[in-house]
């Protein structure tokens, strides 16, 4: 099976590209105190708005900050922010989905009311509204994050569920004695692991995009912490003198976004029916 998906995988040239852009993304944001050449945070008035140079490979911003290391350490916040929103979704949106497609009756009725509800919520004006009343720490946005994206992959799981609820080999192992648990954990879950690999890869760029404009917006995680999104809020008002504050994250964060969407449109062909 492995190397069926594998050959399927070597097919997929943007899936490949993204995969590989994607790479090179997260491990200069592994390795950014090794690779940054000053302290991100530190302010020098007598290099403001200086452009890309030898000395500043992409400029510095309007306190005199070395553009490219904040860049490198704004990837670790928005990427990390971006897994993490992937895995508290997938975790909940996952196990609740299972339930609810496994259970039927009442509880499907309840989870998909909930799924309903929290989708009718817009999650950028929930996170405006959220970011009023506490501090938008990243974990915090997480959480914010997370319980308002969790029922996309919740959908998603509960109709695998269902489909694979049908199959033969399911419906045989109930003939055979085997308890609901174990049919759930070691015949249906694992079948859903699929749709939930290219759910979560979906999950990272739609959370670095609401991140972004949260952040641009003024709603995101407040300095000195940096983010994408924040470098392009503080990039507003310099955008005709020094367009490099602009383009640099906003490169970043397409280039990261289209990797993502790529390398999911991928897992979405190869785990799908030939």
């Amino acid at each position: 099976m492995r190397h069926i998906l594998l050959r399927r995988f070597t097919k997929e040239t943007l899936a490949i590209i993204g995969l590989f852009v994607l790479a090179v993304f997260v491990l200069a944001a592994i390795f950014a105190p090794f690779i940054t050449p000053v302290d991100p945070n530190r302010v020098n008035p007598r290099e403001m708005l200086r452009p890309p140079s030898s000395s500043h490979w992409m400029g510095t911003d309007d306190i005199g900050r070395d553009v490219f290391s904040r860049l490198l350490y704004a990837g670790r916040a928005s990427l990390s922010l971006g897994v993490g929103v992937a895995l508290v979704s997938v975790g909940l949106g996952g196990a609740l989905g299972a339930l609810a497609g496994f259970s039927e009756g009442w509880i499907d009725a309840l989870v998909s009311l909930l799924i309903d509800s929290i989708l009718s919520v817009p999650i950028l004006a929930l996170a405006m509204v959220a970011s009023a009343f506490i501090d938008l720490t990243p974990w915090r946005l997480i959480l914010i994050l997370a319980l308002s994206s969790w029922p996309t992959t919740a959908r998603l799981v509960r109709g695998q569920v269902l489909q694979l609820k049908q199959l033969t080999y399911v419906e045989a192992a109930h003939a055979i004695g085997a308890t609901r648990l174990r049919v759930l954990f070691r015949h249906i879950v694992p079948n859903t692991l699929g749709v939930v690999s290219v759910s979560a890869s979906l999950l990272v760029a739609y959370a670095i995009l609401i991140e972004s404009a949260l952040s641009f917006l003024g709603f995101g995680v407040p300095p000195p912490t940096a983010t994408w999104g924040g470098m392009l809020y503080g990039a507003q008002l310099y955008y005709r003198e020094a367009p490099w504050l602009a383009v640099f994250p906003g490169l970043s964060i397409t280039l990261v976004v289209a990797s993502i969407n790529f390398l999911g449109e991928g897992l979405k062909r190869i785990v799908g029916p030939t």
